[in-house]
């Protein structure tokens, strides 16, 4: 599939960052379909406070995941600039969508109060748990993501 996707960049002219950032942002788009489908058959009407919740929580994410980033960045400089710049892109993709996330959970706020729901909010719903969940797991993993890119770049060098 990672072929198939790199065949389809390069006719396109992606750049490695410009691939990057759309691999972020198709992850987090994926995992928002999955958790809008459980939505859509739970049918539930999240209140106005559990939406303003959701928002500070993406909010303290953030912080952590740009904490956490420029980390990475330092760490990434003995690898490959067109590596670098490949995961660079996804991971601002995954940093945008966790701040398009917390714009939404904020812009459904008043919906939620004043009990308008419609489908269109519960697809930005599942935006909002789908990015939020996807910048806390790779807050979680990061360390994790750092060991491995750090030990392929060592084995690169002669």
């Amino acid at each position: 599939m990672q072929g198939y996707w790199l065949r389809i960049a390069n006719r396109i002219g992606l750049t490695p960052l410009q691939r990057g950032l759309a691999e972020g942002g198709g992850v987090v788009g994926c995992f928002g379909l999955a958790v809008l489908l459980l939505v859509a058959f739970a049918d539930p009407r999240p209140s106005a406070g559990l939406l303003e919740n959701l928002a500070q929580v993406g909010a303290t994410l953030l912080i952590a995941y740009v904490v956490e980033i420029s980390w990475l960045v330092k760490a990434a400089r003995s690898t490959s600039a067109e590596e670098r710049e490949n995961r660079l892109g996804a991971f601002v993709g995954v940093g945008a969508s966790g701040l398009i996330g917390i714009g939404l959970a904020l812009a459904l706020v008043e919906r939620a109060s004043i009990g308008q729901w419609s489908g269109l909010n519960d697809l930005e719903f599942g935006w909002v748990v789908g990015s939020l969940s996807t910048l806390g797991i790779v807050v979680v993993l990061q360390p994790i993501l750092v060991h491995e890119w750090m030990d392929a770049a060592s084995d690169k060098d002669p």
